[in-house]
């Protein structure tokens, strides 16, 4: 009786192995399916840097000399800005978030990278719904 016992336990062991073993091919080929079709998404057009990289990038050419924009005012940290974008005749909000001023007595840096004179501390808190991609 014990020698049935076991067997029908071992029988039952390699049945749930294999129903376990199944599932798993199910559910990894359902994930392969699933990636295949999904196209790959890059918000960046292809030449564009990613944003933490583009910002520490000293542009080679420095035409805008003499420009003057608002922002150049911000003096104080952790001062919110409005993003807007051209649209038409007027600006659309985009963004919202802080932009910190970098000090010229210090070495500042961002993600490792000495911020070059002329350039700020910007983070982004909300994007407003519909310019994610902006």
């Amino acid at each position: 009786m014990a020698c049935e016992v076991i067997a029908r336990e071992n029988a039952l062991d390699d049945r749930m192995n294999e129903e376990i073993k199944r599932q798993a091919q199910v559910a990894v080929s359902s994930i392969q399916r699933q990636t295949a079709s999904e196209p790959r998404v890059n918000i960046s057009p292809p030449d564009q840097l990613k944003s933490s990289c583009a910002s520490m990038e000293m542009p080679t050419i420095q035409d805008n000399v003499g420009l003057h924009f608002p922002v150049d005012d911000i003096t104080e940290p952790l001062t919110t800005y409005e993003l807007h974008i051209p649209q038409g005749t007027a600006t659309v909000l985009v963004a919202v978030g802080v932009v910190t001023p970098i000090d010229p007595t210090k070495t500042s840096r961002i993600h490792g990278a000495i911020v070059p004179p002329g350039y700020a501390s910007v983070s982004v808190d909300r994007v407003v719904k519909g310019f994610c991609n902006v």
